[in-house]
Parts: C-alpha cells; sequence; structure tokens
C-alpha cells in the first residue's frame, strides 16, 4: 500500500489540513498553542462523527499517537502521527526502532514544540512549522529548514517546490 505525499482534509467542502508529505519522516514543529494538536484532534473527531469529509488519505490509515497506550508497533501501511513525539519515545523508547524500521511502509509526522540536540534520533527526511494560512482558511506548513544538530537524509525542499510539484 502506497501512502499519499500529501494529507489534505476537506470538511463539508472547505480544506482544514494541507499538510505536504513528500517524504517518510516528517518533523512537525510549532510552538504552544500553534495547532499542532488541534490537527490530531480535527482528525479523531472526524473519524468519529463522520460527517461530509474528504480526504486523500483514507482516515482507517490515520493513527494518532498521544499517549503511550497509542503505540501500536504492529502498524503497517498508515500515516503515523505522534503527537508529543518527545514524551511518547521517552516512555516507549521501542518506538524509535519501530520508526526506524517501517519507515518503507509507514509515513510518519513526529510533532514537537522544539528542535532537541539529540535530534530526536530519528533521521528525518523534511523539518517543517505548523501554521495557519488566513487567506486559506486551513493548517499547513512553512519555514522548511536545516539544523546542525538534526540528522537530514534528503535535502529539504523549499514549500513552493513542495506545493509545485
Amino acid at each position: 500500500m502506497s501512502i499519499s505525499n500529501e494529507l489534505s482534509i476537506v470538511i463539508e467542502g472547505h480544506e482544514m489540513i494541507h499538510l505536504p508529505l513528500p517524504y517518510n519522516i516528517h518533523l512537525l514543529l510549532g510552538d504552544s498553542g500553534k495547532g499542532k494538536t488541534y490537527i490530531c484532534k480535527i482528525i479523531d473527531n472526524q473519524r468519529e462523527y463522520g460527517g461530509k469529509v474528504g480526504t486523500t488519505i483514507p482516515l482507517d490509515d490515520i493513527l494518532i499517537w498521544s499517549k503511550v497506550s497509542d503505540v501500536d508497533t504492529t502498524a503497517r501501511g498508515k500515516l503515523i502521527i505522534v503527537d508529543r513525539y518527545a514524551y511518547v519515545r521517552r516512555h516507549k523508547p521501542e518506538v524509535i526502532e519501530f520508526i526506524r524500521n517501517t519507515s518503507d511502509s509507514n509515513k510518519f509526522i513526529l510533532i514537537s514544540n522544539r528542535l532537541q540536540k539529540d535530534g530526536f534520533e530519528i533521521p528525518s527526511q523534511a523539518v517543517y512549522e505548523i501554521v495557519y494560512d488566513e487567506e486559506r482558511e486551513c493548517f499547513t506548513v512553512s519555514n522548511y529548514f536545516r539544523n546542525q544538530d538534526y540528522t537530514v537524509i534528503k535535502s529539504i525542499k523549499s514549500i513552493d517546490e513542495l506545493f509545485n510539484t
């Protein structure tokens, strides 16, 4: 199973989330209150309550891990969003090897409020910041960047390259 290279969620005709997913491991950063956890809640709520939802990745193929008890190391062919990644990996360190060993069959979004010196022990392929696009009225990403304290497997594309490919 191949997972789409973008996560777009449209609720009743209005796009709420648009995240490019060009690689298998993404680090999503953002200060408190920027909407990182809110994105997870939107996905969970739509899965639970339904309604008129259009999505590039079926909701059943998106896993949200925000607590240690959510971690399922048998998952394959999924988009796995790890909210509060530093907390989850600290309390369930086997998640690090799971990500390394299954990044060919899963896609990952590791959510944090900051970069850490150890690079989360995962070689991310894309590092980006969550933003709310006022004009489009949806959550998206901005400010792709490199950090010398963080390992990047492939060069990071600019935001324009991602949206125009």
